[in-house]
């Protein structure tokens, strides 16, 4: 990615963002399932590298939880165990910025242990 080499990080993100949207909303209209739960992986990660980059760290760190949770909801209705463990996974890990940055920090590390509890049972 660009903007992990720091050219234009969040002129780039936001391409993403775009691509990202664009892309689920395709996979939605077609009604291809697995496609849209990846790209809605892709999206919460998109939002929590531009939490991470300090770019609307509140609001991308909300948007990155409720991608999240749209793709385990997808992958658990679709039985693929393998993509709910890894979006758990990225559950977990976005739970756990928000605790390092001082938000509702037990509530939110209790939510990541969830998490990774979750990834691990599958």
């Amino acid at each position: 990615m660009l903007a992990e080499r720091d050219i234009e990080p969040a002129q780039n993100l936001q391409r993403s963002l775009d691509a990202f949207k664009e892309a689920a909303r395709r996979h939605e209209e077609h009604l291809n399932w697995g496609g849209y739960a990846a790209v809605q992986n892709n999206l919460g990660l998109t939002y929590r590298v531009l939490a991470e980059r300090d770019i609307e760290p509140a609001q991308n760190l909300q948007r990155s939880l409720d991608a999240f949770k749209e793709a385990a909801r997808m992958e658990k209705e679709l039985k693929d165990w393998v993509g709910y463990a890894k979006v758990q996974n990225h559950l977990g890990l976005t739970y756990q910025v928000l605790a390092q940055r001082g938000v509702e920090s037990e509530k939110n590390l209790r939510l990541a242990t969830e998490a990774f509890k979750e990834a691990s049972a599958h």
